[in-house]
């Protein structure tokens, strides 16, 4: 649900849909599950506004909760979060500045890399294949108009960009290409992202 419409998670039963448990959401911003959520290592991980919390899958237990923060332009902020993605122990989530990890046992920070752009908030998506970060993004652009749909592949253990892929078709109802997808797939050696009724596939 979207923030301040639900305030709750809730796991069902695979088999039968009866409720397992339920855990109460809240964070700085209020109550919700703004994010979506990732499954690994047994836990749950869902963020709220500017909050990532952890759940044990089986009981619902609340493991950690914590508010994310990066550093910008010398000081420390707090940064509101768009989507989640998981990878070798690490919870990434994704702000319009910066992706930031965490430790998915601890919440502890372990990982912030600066975007190249400024992204629009709702245009964000994650994508994680271990050593590689997938990040698609749209930035506004200097009319205030919404820009370039670009994914960006970014190397985790050097924190920089390997590449950068104009996601949206460009024609003559959208010049600048900026339809934004909503799925991202690592493959062996790639990406395969849907733009405009495609699914497109990057790589070997």
């Amino acid at each position: 649900g979207l923030a301040g419409t639900a305030n709750t998670l809730t796991a069902l039963d695979a088999a039968s849909g009866a409720p397992v448990w339920s855990a109460v959401l809240s964070g700085t911003d209020g109550q919700g599950c703004g994010t979506g959520t990732v499954v690994a290592n047994g836990l749950v991980v869902t963020g709220l506004g500017r909050d990532l919390m952890a759940f044990d899958a089986r009981t619902g237990e609340r493991k950690w909760a914590r508010m994310v923060a990066a550093t910008v332009g010398g000081r420390r902020e707090n940064l509101a979060l768009a989507t989640l993605a998981v990878s070798d122990g690490v919870v990434y989530a994704a702000s319009p500045t910066r992706i930031v990890g965490s430790d998915l046992a601890t919440g502890r920070a372990v990982f912030e890399f600066a975007l190249p752009v400024t992204a629009e908030l709702g245009t964000l998506q994650l994508a994680s294949a271990g050593p590689v970060l997938y990040v698609h993004a749209n930035a506004p652009t200097p009319e205030g108009k919404r820009g370039a749909s670009m994914i960006y592949a970014v190397d985790v253990a050097e924190q920089r960009v390997l590449w950068t892929h104009h996601a949206g078709r460009v024609d003559q109802y959208d010049p600048l290409g900026s339809w934004a997808t909503r799925f991202m797939l690592p493959i062996d050696g790639g990406l395969i992202y849907e733009n405009s009724q495609l699914l497109v596939r990057l790589g070997s």
